[in-house]
């Protein structure tokens, strides 16, 4: 019998490594769709506008929005044995103590062939590329879909 590792064998180990290994790839797909699909020449369009990377934080990226600033955040999550990247959205606030707070409202998560979905049924059929001419329809997906998130998680007073 195979030796297991937490409930994974060695070679269990081995392919969940690859399977990561894919998933950093699409995250650098993704990270480059957003700089390129919300430059800031097209912010008027998406409303969303790319602000940079986070220093320091590989794959994390800033973006302006109407409501204020985003940070996205890549990782490695499961959706039952399997492994998907997942962005998380969170929108930043200053605190009137001058500490800056990172509250999360929206995500989506990317198989690891790069097929992205809003849910974890993985059932959508959009990719992140750069060339394809339906990508452009995607980005106002996802920034709609960002958008909406971030009024839904805006305080309620």
């Amino acid at each position: 019998m195979a030796a297991k590792y937490g409930n994974r064998t060695v070679d269990g180990i081995n392919e969940a490594a690859r399977q990561a290994g894919n998933l950093v790839r699409h995250a650098r797909d993704v990270q480059a769709f957003f700089r390129q699909k919300f430059a800031e020449g097209d912010q008027a369009h998406t409303h969303v506008r790319y602000l940079g990377d986070v220093e320091g934080v590989p794959l994390a990226f800033r973006l302006d929005t109407p409501f204020g600033e985003v940070r996205a955040d890549f990782g490695i999550a499961r959706v039952g044995d399997v492994l998907v990247g997942r962005y998380a959205f969170s929108r930043v606030a200053q605190l009137a103590s001058g500490d800056v707070e990172a509250k999360e409202c929206y995500a989506f998560i990317f198989s690891r062939q790069g097929v992205g979905s809003f849910d974890e049924t993985l059932d959508q059929d959009w990719t992140f590329s750069l060339t394809d001419y339906a990508s452009e329809q995607h980005a106002f997906n996802v920034a709609n879909q960002l958008l909406g998130h971030l009024i839904e998680s805006l305080p309620v007073v």
